[in-house]
Formats: C-alpha cells, structure tokens, sequence
C-alpha cells in the first residue's frame, strides 16, 4: 500500500476538521496533532490526540469512523515515511503578499503553529524526558517565537510606523525563519518518534519543559 502523498493528508483532515467543526484552525490542528502522535507521554492515542484538538468539547467519534480512521492512518503513515526518506514536514503554505495585515498574519500563524505542536507534544504532562537534540531543537523554535511574537506586537500597534520598505524586509526576514524552524520541528519529531517506539519517558524536572513565551 503506497504512502498518502501529504496533500491528500491535508485535505483529509481538513475535511474532518469542517465535519465535525473543529474550534482550531486548519495550520494549528495539524501541527497539535503531528506533535501529539510523536509524544513521548503516556496513554495519549491517537483518538485521544484527535479529541484534544476540539478541547473539553469533543465530538463523540464512532470507533467504526472509516473517515478518522483514514485521518489518522494518513498522518502516521506520513511520518513513518519521512523517517525512512528523510523527506520533511512543511509548516502550512502561505502565499503572503508584503503588505502589513499580511505579515501580521503570517507571524500569528506561525506563532500559533509553534504552540500548537507543543502543546501536542507535552499533551498533559509538565514535562517529559526528551533527547539533548530535541531539547535543542525546542530551543530553537522557543527563540524563532519570540521574534514572531515581537513583530506581532509591532505590527498590531497603531503607534508603530512602517514604510513600505520596512515591510519588505520584514517579510524576507519571517521567510528566512521558516527553514530553520521546520529543521527544528523535523528534528523533534525524528527524534519524539524515536522515543515514543522505544517506551515512555517522564520526569519531574521543570528543565525539560521550556515553554515558549
């Protein structure tokens, strides 16, 4: 049986997501679900991390669903196929135009896309034991963040000038971002996934768990 080629994978989500109307945006629930089927936490299925996307209000899925089956065959199947190619996970396209408003929304949906793949990964643990790659790599989105959220808070205040050709550079420099951050968002789900095969791995300490603000 070939691999769902990753635009099929997309639409069949997206398609679940408007069935059942799913509070996330499309780019948000895709990236809390890669991270949550990579976890390395505990009793966390992937029904369960299919659940979490709709919060405290989750739909009640039939077990016999073909249409969440195949959701979810489509995205395992995926990820088991980028760690025998080495092909990657690509953020969410976006064809951004450089005005202000879109570059305000590109930053937002690359912040929310950094969130919701964490918040999949830790699900409901505080912290959880990972590689020194993966902590490494979690910095880095960690710092990628932080810059998107300050151009964010740039660009949502009316006080804030911006010619023409600043939005430009600005623009170039958020591009610029978006390689090293899927090499980061790669690198944690390679080795998450790794992880996650060999057995669960939890601690205590608060230095496993960075939270990116």
């Amino acid at each position: 049986m070939g691999t769902i080629d990753s635009e099929t994978a997309d639409r069949q989500l997206l398609a679940l997501l408007d069935r059942y109307r799913c509070p996330l945006p499309f780019h948000a629930a895709r990236a809390q679900l890669l991270g949550a089927l990579v976890s390395p936490a505990s009793d966390y299925s992937s029904r369960e991390a299919l659940a979490a996307l709709w919060g405290k209000k989750s739909p009640a899925f039939s077990s016999g669903d073909s249409e969440i089956d195949a959701v979810l065959q489509s995205l395992s199947e995926r990820l088991s196929h980028s760690e025998t190619t080495g092909e990657t996970f690509c953020l969410t396209p976006l064809d951004t135009q450089p005005t202000r408003e879109e570059l305000a929304r590109l930053a937002l949906v690359r912040r929310e896309e950094i969130d919701a793949f964490v918040a999949g990964l830790f699900g409901n643990e505080e912290a959880l034991e990972l590689t020194k790659p993966a902590h490494a790599a979690l910095d880095s989105m960690a710092d990628i963040r932080s810059l998107l959220q300050h151009l964010r808070n740039f660009l949502d205040d009316p006080m804030k000038r911006s010619s023409p050709e600043g939005i430009a550079a600005s623009l170039k420099s958020v591009q610029d971002m978006m390689p090293p951050l899927e090499t980061a968002m790669n690198k944690v789900l390679q080795q998450c996934s790794a992880v996650r095969k060999q057995g669960v791995r939890k601690v205590k300490g608060a230095d496993t768990n960075r939270v990116l603000h």
